[in-house]
C-alpha cells in the first residue's frame, strides 16, 4: 500500500502539527512526556508518531510515566514593559489584536480591559474570530478578511499590539493594512516576519502576563 510510505512527518508538519516519535520501548516515557509538554507550550496540536515495530514490543520491567513538571510563562521584562508603554503613551489611534496564542492562554479578558483603558478598538486572527464579538470596539477579524470599514480604520492605525498572534503575511495583509502603525508582537513562540518590515519591539512572554503588566 502506498500510503504506508507516506512521509509522515513532512505530511503532519505540513498541517502546523508537532511531529514527536515514539521508536524506542526504553524512551516511551520520555517520548510520550515531551508530546504532553510541547502541547502545553506551544500552539497547535501534537502528533506522538508510534512506529510499527512499537506496537507489540513488551515494556521494560518496572516501565514507569512520569509528566514533565510545567514550566510557567517567562515573566514580562520590565524594561521592555516600559518601551511598550512609550509607545502607548505616544499612540492616537491603537489596535489591539489577540490571536490563537491569547485565546489559549486565557488573556481575553486582560486584553478586554486593557482595551477600554486605552480607548483601543479590538481585533482577532482569523484563528480567534468570534473572541470579541460582543464588544462595540471590535472590528472583527483582520488581515485578509478584514471588512472594508475595519480595513479602512486599520490604515488609520497608528500602533498595533499583537498577543498570540504571529503577525505575518495575511493578518497584516502583506505589511499594507497598517502601513504607519508602530508594530508590537507579544508572543512566546515569536518569529521572524521575514521578509516582512521586523516589528518595532518583541516581547517574548505570555499574553496574559504582558497585558495585565501594562
Amino acid at each position: 500500500n502506498p500510503l504506508q510510505f507516506l512521509d509522515q512527518r513532512h505530511f503532519v508538519e505540513g498541517c502546523e502539527t508537532t511531529y514527536v516519535p515514539a521508536t524506542k520501548p526504553e524512551r516511551l516515557a520520555e517520548d510520550i512526556a515531551t508530546a504532553f509538554a510541547t502541547a502545553r507550550a506551544k500552539p497547535g496540536p501534537v502528533l506522538l508518531a508510534l512506529q510499527n515495530p512499537m506496537w507489540e514490543a513488551p515494556l521494560p520491567h518496572g516501565w514507569h510515566y512520569a509528566a514533565h513538571p510545567v514550566v510557567p510563562p517567562p515573566v514580562p521584562d520590565p524594561s521592555q514593559i516600559e518601551a511598550l508603554l512609550a509607545l502607548v503613551a505616544a499612540g492616537r489611534r491603537p489596535i489591539l489584536l489577540a490571536g490563537r496564542g491569547a485565546q489559549r492562554s486565557g488573556a481575553l479578558p486582560a486584553i478586554r480591559a486593557l482595551g477600554k483603558r486605552m480607548g483601543a478598538l479590538l481585533g482577532t486572527t482569523l484563528q480567534a474570530r468570534g473572541a470579541f464579538a460582543d464588544d462595540e470596539w471590535s472590528l472583527g477579524v483582520l488581515g485578509g478578511y478584514a471588512s472594508a470599514g475595519a480595513e479602512t480604520l486599520c490604515h488609520q492605525a497608528d500602533l498595533v499590539i499583537g498577543f498570540g498572534a504571529e503577525m505575518g503575511y495575511y493578518t497584516t495583509w502583506g505589511d499594507a493594512l497598517f502601513p504607519t502603525a508602530r508594530l508590537v508582537q507579544i508572543d512566546p513562540s515569536a518569529r521572524p516576519r521575514a521578509p516582512l518590515r521586523p516589528p518595532d519591539l518583541v516581547l517574548r512572554t505570555d499574553a496574559t502576563a504582558a497585558a495585565r503588566a501594562l
